[in-house]
């Protein structure tokens, strides 16, 4: 089932995003969520050095449209009503990659992204995140952010196995790091959900690579 276009409010897609990457529900892990006045960060554009996964040829990436990417994504800024996003980083990611849901199909847009995402390799910067400009989707696994991660490695199929040269890990790498430092807390338990789904995505450890 995809969340993303149901016709359906926007509690309900979110709902039904988190399940689609966990399988379950877990509920009071409010403590493992940052802060707004926490998340103060800097978005920064790297460059990847991995193979691009299949996209668009020659493609649209517009880093400007993500200077707020990391804020959005720790903060869950929502969408107004009418718009076809539920949060405002989605759009952010659409206005980068030139994909337009209003007119392109499903196919054409992930493929639009996954080009753009290649091309930027987004990059998060904040002092309460232990990754020096590290991969947002390490940090939507900081912020707990449930819609983003799924959104990434479920529907846009972005890639999951970049290495971030600041700690030289993986996103499963990072995720197996933050299920060991939150070892015996609920946080774990949710942690576990992501590292056994994206596993099944083609999440890979650095020394599988």
């Amino acid at each position: 089932m995809n969340c993303l276009y149901e016709k359906a409010s926007k509690m309900l897609r979110s709902e039904c995003q988190r399940l689609m990457l966990v399988g379950f529900v877990v509920s009071g892990l409010d403590s493992g969520f940052l802060s707004a006045q926490q998340t103060k960060v800097q978005y920064e554009t790297g460059m990847s050095s991995l193979t691009p996964s299949k996209g668009v040829s020659g493609g649209c990436a517009k880093p400007e449209k993500l200077n707020n990417l990391c804020v959005d994504i720790a903060e869950r800024v929502e969408e107004p009503i009418e718009s076809p996003f539920a949060y405002r980083y989605e759009r952010l990611v659409h206005e980068a990659a030139c994909a337009d849901p209003e007119k392109d199909s499903e196919d054409l847009i992930n493929r639009k992204i996954q080009s753009m995402w290649v091309k930027l390799d987004p990059k998060c910067n904040n002092a309460n995140f232990d990754v020096p400009r590290g991969s947002v989707l390490k940090y939507s696994i900081l912020t707990r952010n449930y819609d983003f991660i799924s959104l990434a490695a479920e529907i846009w199929k972005v890639n999951l196995n970049a290495i971030d040269p600041s700690d030289n890990r993986t996103l499963l790498d990072y995720i197996q790091k933050e299920a060991e430092r939150n070892k015996g807390t609920k946080a774990q338990t949710i942690l576990k959900g992501y590292y056994k789904t994206l596993r099944e995505l083609g999440a890979k450890h650095r020394s599988e690579l």
